[in-house]
């Protein structure tokens, strides 16, 4: 079966009209960050000294308790810079100002004083996008989850096209869906699944698996609207005849602030979800093959945590794992022994990658860790991980360079990662030392290999 290409296959990456904008570009963010200001000074420049000083104050007030609630709530789980609340205290002066000033100006400069508070909550919200990445375009503000995101009856006619044709599509095609969870009960907002043009072969061959998991806050979707994972895939896919790993991207938390760490407890049985519901389900409907060096699960964030505790825990069903800005074991805000594991410390224990390493040889293992120089507590982590993996018989590559705790970083680590995973999964003859230095990264094999 042959690959469709030419003029009538769509580009692999948006971005050929307006929606595809990038919104983390320079020329985007300096634009809208001199309009923002320019109305901001205009408004304040209309107002008299005494308002602007008093504005000042009441947005540093109201800021200040924004701050202090975000202090002792952590309601995003996770640390960020503090520049950030600068930004938001532009739009809110913007609005201090406007409403103080408005019985006393005229209407053309209410217009500037009004104008100035969107403004200035776009010139907030683009620049702490900026720096997770986290809408990388228009098209992902207006709720496009992937590139190629497709409905199940369009799978089936596709399916029908190249069975007639003997043709297989240009790209894969990404779908979401609910999966069933006969086993773990767990409930998850649904996962996405992504299928290479391999898969609609006739007949369909036994394609390995690539399991990706998301971070908290976060939604199985941003592997696909913000790492770009499929069309990553697809690159490959174009120059090996169709054929790339299925991609499965679960949700592993229940709610965008939820965090699981991947572990069976009073948040939800998601270890469980993740080893038996979603391999099963994957398997049986889309003919996956069940070879557990087949299969390798990688994420970033808590799913980088996830994918490392995943692969120790389970080594019969996960031969290989990405570990992307994971931490050094399972860690949520507050009592972790009574909210992860209900109380159960010898639960803690055995999800403690350090342990498992330590007292069980994992000889057919292999990592791939990927840090940025900014983001401190992964750093330490994997470079403590990375030589225990090696201790315990398996390989392991670390890549540490410049980057943070963010979609650009994670996007460049999955597409860095891609050449190593593939050869992993069967699928290429590449050698995985030269896959890892060529990424800049340094490789270790234990010598009883």
């Amino acid at each position: 079966m042959r690959t469709v290409r030419g003029a009538n296959a769509r580009a692999a990456a948006p971005g050929t009209h307006w929606l595809g904008v990038s919104l983390t570009s320079t020329w985007f963010l300096v634009a809208l960050t001199a309009t923002a200001l320019a109305l901001l000074a205009t408004s304040a420049a209309l107002a008299h000294w005494r308002v602007v000083v008093g504005g000042v104050g009441v947005a540093a007030g109201i800021v200040a308790v924004v701050a202090v609630w975000f202090a002792v709530v952590d309601p995003l789980h996770a640390g960020f810079p503090q520049s950030f609340f600068l930004w938001g205290a532009a739009p809110v002066l913007a609005l201090v100002l406007a409403v103080w000033t408005w019985p006393r100006r005229s209407w053309w400069r209410r217009l500037v004083g009004v104008a100035a508070v969107p403004v200035g909550v776009a010139f907030a919200a683009a620049t702490i996008n900026a720096h997770y990445a986290y809408f990388p375009s228009i098209a992902a503000l207006r709720g496009e989850k992937a590139h190629d995101q497709v409905s199940h009856r369009r799978v089936v006619s596709i399916v029908q096209a190249a069975r007639t044709s003997a043709t297989l599509p240009p790209r894969g095609v990404v779908l979401s869906l609910d999966t069933p969870t006969p086993r773990s009960r767990f409930h998850p907002r649904g996962m996405f699944v992504y299928l290479p043009p391999a898969w609609f072969s006739v007949p369909r061959p036994r394609l390995p698996v690539l399991m990706l998991i998301a971070g908290s806050p976060g939604t199985p979707a941003d592997w696909t609207r913000s790492a770009a994972a499929d069309l990553l895939f697809d690159g490959f896919a174009s120059t090996h005849r169709g054929v790339a790993p299925i991609l499965v991207m679960p949700d592993v938390n229940g709610s965008a602030f939820a965090d699981t760490e991947c572990v069976d407890g009073p948040r939800g049985n998601a270890e469980t979800y993740v080893v038996d519901d979603v391999r099963r389900f994957v398997i049986d409907h889309y003919g996956a093959t069940s070879d557990p060096r087949s299969w390798a699960v990688g994420g970033l964030s808590e799913g980088g945590t996830c994918a490392l505790v995943l692969s120790l825990r389970h080594p019969g069903l996960f031969g290989s794992f990405l570990d992307f800005g994971g931490e050094i074991a399972p860690t949520i805000a507050g009592p972790e022994l009574a909210d992860l594991y209900g109380g159960n410390r010898q639960a803690l224990v055995a999800h403690l990658p350090t342990h498992l390493l330590d007292h069980q040889a994992h000889p057919g293992l292999a990592a791939w860790f990927e840090v940025g120089l900014g983001d401190r507590s992964a750093r330490v982590a994997a470079r403590r991980l990375a030589p225990l993996v090696v201790a315990a018989g398996g390989q392991a590559c670390f890549v540490e360079r410049t980057g943070g705790h963010n979609f650009i970083f994670w996007h460049e680590a999955l597409r860095h990662s891609l050449p190593w995973i593939v050869s992993r999964l069967g699928l290429t003859a590449e050698d995985t030392t030269t896959a890892c230095t060529q990424a800049g990264g340094h490789a270790s094999t234990s010598s009883a290999r």
